[in-house]
């Protein structure tokens, strides 16, 4: 049995996060542990629950998801963040990369490429979505 890759979700629509929970406890290697509905709480969650990856929406009230990212690297956070977004706007893409971001998944993605994304980031390597690179 592999180690469990820890994951925070943060996603302010609570029936995507439900989706998304229900979608990575169907693999046995991915572990939801946390869940936050804005910036705010993923900067607070991600530096308690210490997650190996964070999947972070752009777009989100209170703080939204590149000034998470950059509150959190801020901190020597080790967690790698990927964004998952329907935001494909370059402005969005490059902003979230220089934030910090060690992959932009768009929320169209397959399940299957989410797993790799996902998997790909913890084992240190970068990650864009073939939709946008």
């Amino acid at each position: 049995m592999p180690d469990n890759i820890n994951v925070l979700l943060v996603e302010d629509h609570a029936l995507t996060r439900i989706g998304l929970k229900a979608l990575l406890d169907r693999t046995e290697d991915i572990k939801v542990i946390g869940e936050a509905a804005n910036g705010q709480e993923a900067v607070e969650l991600t530096l308690s629950l210490k997650p190996h990856i964070v999947l972070m929406d752009v777009g989100m009230p209170v703080m939204d998801g590149i000034e998470a990212v950059k509150k959190i690297k801020e901190q020597k956070c080790e967690a790698g963040i990927i964004m998952l977004t329907s935001h494909d706007n370059e402005r969005d893409i490059f902003a979230s990369l220089t934030a910090g971001a060690g992959g932009y998944c768009l929320k169209d993605v397959e399940p299957e490429r989410l797993y790799t994304a996902i998997r790909s980031v913890h084992a240190g390597d970068a990650w864009l979505d073939a939709a946008i690179a």
